[in-house]
């Protein structure tokens, strides 16, 4: 029962990225790209620093303990420690250059998202002793719905975004690259 509700929780997060992806269009679409990071750090590090400032003063204090990680300071205090703000940290640094691939190549960049995201699932980066390091598999994994959220959001739909999607291979692969990283296929 567990693992059917946890399948859902993987769901759940690529739907969040795909969202992510139409607002982060959006916002490139509006702005200029010094003003889209202004904006995105505006919004992202205050929040970051004062929920990471009181957990390090709950650690301090030994209300908390975050030995998960390795008591880095900078990751708690940064909250890059948290899985999907590091992710979106991520996403959102690289989201103009993919943009730019997006206008240019289109649907090449979302099947090429989904290759690199397939085959960088098999390397074992959650063995590495470097926190940031070890979370970049995820970051990479997941890296295609938040793609495709930006090819959606910049491609107005039409029968060619349908030829494209399903005859062109990209939802298939998508498909196929979702099932791989929730281990439904036996290999995650």
């Amino acid at each position: 029962v567990v693992t059917f509700f946890h399948l859902f929780g993987h769901w759940g997060v690529d739907v969040f990225l795909l969202v992510s992806g139409f607002g982060v269009v959006n916002s490139l679409c509006k702005n200029t790209t010094k003003q889209y990071y202004k904006n995105r750090v505006n919004r992202i590090v205050p929040t970051c620093i004062f929920v990471g400032l009181c957990k390090c003063i709950l650690m301090q204090i030994g209300f908390v303990n975050f030995t998960a990680y390795n008591d880095n300071y900078f990751l708690i205090l940064t909250e890059l420690a948290l899985w999907y703000i590091y992710a979106i940290v991520v996403y959102y640094t690289i989201a103009p250059y993919i943009y730019r691939m997006l206008i240019r190549y289109k649907h090449w960049v979302v099947l090429g998202a989904c290759l690199l995201a397939f085959v960088m699932s098999y390397i074992p980066f959650g063995s590495c002793s470097i926190y940031l390091v070890n979370r970049i598999g995820w970051v990479i994994e997941r890296l295609p719905a938040f793609i495709f959220g930006m090819y959606i959001a910049s491609n107005p739909i039409s029968s060619k975004f349908t030829k494209y999607l399903v005859g062109g291979g990209v939802l298939p692969l998508m498909v196929c690259v979702v099932l791989r990283i929730t281990g439904i296929t036996g290999h995650g």
